[in-house]
């Protein structure tokens, strides 16, 4: 173990100090006066990417000189120069320490030998990623967005000379990917290619592209269990007994909707096994399959799922057990692990680390399972070891101890259409994983793909994402290669390659909406919508410095690309409803403020006191299901913990609302309302667990009764300070276009201890 770990801190002082060590810089002219002097050579099979490197290379360097180099297999003789891709092993035990480094990874070295560049890698995706990488050195190109119009950006030069020729590039992370919502298109996977990604979603399909560009293949990537093996239309009608009993009902996938497998079935397993050997014949090609739970807690509550689970060690967890669910899944996977390890010893299988197996079991993982971490809950404003993830952070570290083999699958590239500067937690979320033995890791990032609808709902919102936040995904990108890179030289480059003159300007914008981020208390997860960062930047006094900033920038820029870079920046700032909406907001609130009693509170019940069942006398409320207080319903995603009216412990030692150790739980009151309205909506909240996150949810219905398309909104910061324990929290919202009824939904998202809602008021407060 110390004999790891000291290779562990070698190859972290290496990284920190530079993964490319130049030992020499020769000039290399490859363009005279928009005329070709140097010829590209390449002996590849077709398809190879090898190849990719060649005719990118050649495109790019045309784009740039206006040239166009020739491609041969051998040289020609025809001009004085040559650039040579390869990953032959003649040109490895040529430079045999280069040839140390490259082992195993898709890292690349550029040497001059006389009139030859050799662009090479131990592998010919190495070869690849060097072909874009000695333009990025000596260029001032950058692939900046998968928009083909504008976004790749460069100077013109017919006199193209390349000064940086003889470096070693080796990455840090060996897998390094995105994944887009609705799978990759041609221009994202071009994008990520040429940024040097070898992962993309497209990586789960046998095709070509990824064989044509060196990229990982995988097979049956995502949520599978009963959408692949056990599928409903298969097995439900013969085998209902294979899916997951609740409520004494067997949950058949199609009909119910979710489901996980009954995992303590043997006869399920037997068969799971046979359909995973007809996957595997499929797909011979992959070096990993996966088996993924469904995206779901619909996991089996029958006889023999919920008896106690006995360890090798001779001791038992029950139900009750935080590792209980998870041991139950592993139990069953680690049966098809050792299945696989005997058919096929050169796979693997990938399991997410996710929901309810983002806990390690209390066994053993088989050494041929990959587990997919996927810390959803993590809060991107701070890295992993921060005390604000702790609960992530003590799964992480579980798994490190738990798990031969990890990816991260990460959300950080999720995000709305303010500048999220994620960028800086996930570089130290990088350097901690890298320095515990991870070095694999996918992204989700926004699609900026111009043919897909512009809503609100987060897989669409990508285009405006892209707008502000480019250059932190491009951030983002190169720390995968080299974790320990200095952020705010990353951040330059970009600006400097994209903004140029007006550079300036934005980086200053770029500050400017980095404090009102971090200002402002709210977590900042996946799905957290972007009101309040706008309504922080407003609230700071930034706004107006904000416009002129961006103002100044589009007035100084001459480029058409960079001009359309800054307008696609402002357009969020400029043309924000969320703004224009706190400013309404804000004048409504505190005219509010000054004269409560003046406005009508159209909450029903606010003060929980009418039930419609008297439960005077009792001590403890019961637990209860229904609408059985008068204006309220209730709602959970599945049957765990209690819920409904405390007795005394209400504000005052009245009646209250209570939740105990519920998951994805909500009280719900509507009201009829039209677009444009402004609703101030507040309550009280005490919790026993400082951990849990008490909120108020806004949602939308259309006069038809159907939900609206329209990005919802959570209020989880308290207004005020805590009194007995007692805090509130408001919401302030805009009915949006289309909307007939607004929903409010007081709850909690995985709710640990109890919570208490108490003093709940309604107001429309439009003039």
């Amino acid at each position: 173990m110390m004999k790891k770990r000291f290779a562990m801190m070698l190859t972290a002082a290496t990284l920190a100090f530079g993964l490319s060590g130049c030992v020499s810089r020769s000039q290399f002219m490859l363009v005279s006066d928009g005329k070709p002097v140097a010829e590209i050579v390449v002996d590849a099979p077709e398809g190879s990417p090898l190849n990719a490197a060649a005719q990118e290379f050649r495109h790019w360097v045309g784009e740039i000189s206006g040239a166009k180099l020739d491609i041969v297999k051998a040289p020609s003789g025809n001009f004085p120069n040559a650039i040579a891709f390869s990953a032959d092993q003649s040109i490895l035990d040529k430079y045999p320490e280069d040839a140390k480094k490259l082992a195993g990874n898709d890292g690349y070295a550029t040497r001059l030998d006389g009139n030859t560049l050799h662009i090479f890698g131990s592998r010919p995706k190495g070869a690849l990623n060097g072909a874009f990488k000695i333009l990025f050195k000596n260029t001032d190109i950058i692939w900046a967005r998968p928009n083909k119009e504008f976004g790749t950006l460069f100077s013109q030069n017919p006199n193209l000379v390349f000064d940086d020729c003889d470096h070693v590039d080796v990455p840090a992370y060996i897998m390094r990917g995105w994944q887009f919502p609705h799978g990759v298109t041609q221009q994202e996977f071009e994008w990520c290619i040429r940024n040097s990604a070898n992962w993309t979603n497209a990586s789960n399909g046998s095709n070509q592209r990824n064989k044509q560009y060196g990229m990982w293949e995988e097979a049956y990537f995502g949520h599978n269990l009963t959408g692949l093996y056990i599928r409903g239309n298969k097995y439900g009608e013969s085998h209902p007994e294979y899916f997951s009993e609740r409520n004494g009902k067997r949950l058949l996938p199609g009909k119910a909707g979710m489901s996980q497998l009954c995992f303590s079935n043997q006869e399920m397993t037997k068969d799971f096994i046979k359909e995973f050997d007809i996957r595997v014949a499929a797909r011979p090609e992959a070096s990993m399959y996966g088996v993924f739970i469904e995206d779901n807690y619909q996991t089996c509550q029958c006889k023999n799922c919920m008896e106690d689970i006995k360890l090798p060690d001779g001791t038992s967890i029950d139900k009750d057990d935080h590792r209980f669910l998870s041991t139950r899944f592993f139990l069953f996977l680690n049966q098809v692990a050792k299945h696989a390890k005997i058919k096929y010893p050169d796979k693997k299988i990938q399991v997410y680390g996710y929901f309810f197996t983002e806990i390690p079991p209390a066994i053993d993982v088989e050494d041929n399972v990959i587990v997919l971490l996927c810390p959803i809950y993590k809060n991107v404003k701070f890295p992993v070891t921060a005390p604000q993830n702790e609960y992530t952070g003590k799964r992480l570290n579980a798994w490190l101890k738990a798990a031969k083999d990890i990816i991260m699958y990460e959300y950080f590239g999720l995000t709305n259409e303010f500048p999220r500067p994620a960028d800086v937690a996930f570089a130290q979320d990088l350097i901690y994983q890298y320095e515990n033995g991870i070095n694999k890791i996918h992204t989700e990032l926004m699609s900026d793909d111009t043919s897909r609808p512009d809503s609100q709902t987060w897989k669409s919102r990508g285009l405006e994402s892209w707008k502000s936040n480019a250059i932190y995904f491009w951030v983002m990108n190169e720390l995968k290669w080299n974790p320990y890179a200095n952020i705010n030289k990353l951040r330059k480059e970009f600006l400097q390659r994209v903004y140029r003159e007006a550079a300036p300007y934005v980086e200053k914008y770029l500050q400017l909406t980095e404090k009102a981020w971090r200002a402002s208390s709210e977590r900042s997860t996946w799905n957290t919508p972007s009101a309040n960062s706008w309504a922080s930047l407003a609230d700071l006094g930034y706004y107006q410095e904000a416009c002129a900033l961006l103002d100044q920038a589009k007035a100084i820029v001459k480029d058409p690309k960079t001009k359309k870079m800054v307008e696609e920046l402002a357009d969020p700032l400029h043309n924000n409803t969320y703004l224009k909406d706190w400013m309404k907001q804000k004048e409504l609130v505190d005219k509010f403020n000054a004269n409560p009693p003046a406005y009508k509170d159209l909450a029903v019940n606010g003060d929980f006191e009418t039930t419609t069942e008297d439960q005077a006398g009792e001590d403890t409320a019961k637990e209860w299901l229904g609408t059985k207080i008068k204006g309220w319903s209730f709602w959970w995603l599945e049957p765990q913990g209690k819920y409904g009216i405390a007795l005394t412990e209400g504000v005052n030692n009245s009646k209250c609302l209570f939740m105990d150790n519920v998951k994805n739980s909500c009280f719900i009151q509507g009201y009829d309302t039209k677009p444009g309205r402004v609703w101030l909506i507040t309550c009280k909240v005490k919790k026993s667990d400082p951990e849990d996150k008490p909120h108020i949810f806004i949602r939308w219905v259309k006069p038809d009764g159907k939900w609206l398309d329209q990005w919802d909104r959570y209020f989880r910061d308290p207004v005020d300070k805590t009194k007995d324990g007692w805090y509130t929290i408001q919401a302030v919202v805009t009915v949006p276009e289309g909307a007939g009824c607004l929903r409010a939904l007081l709850g909690c998202n995985g709710c640990n201890g109890r919570i208490l809602f108490d003093d709940y008021h309604a107001y429309d407060i439009t003039e």
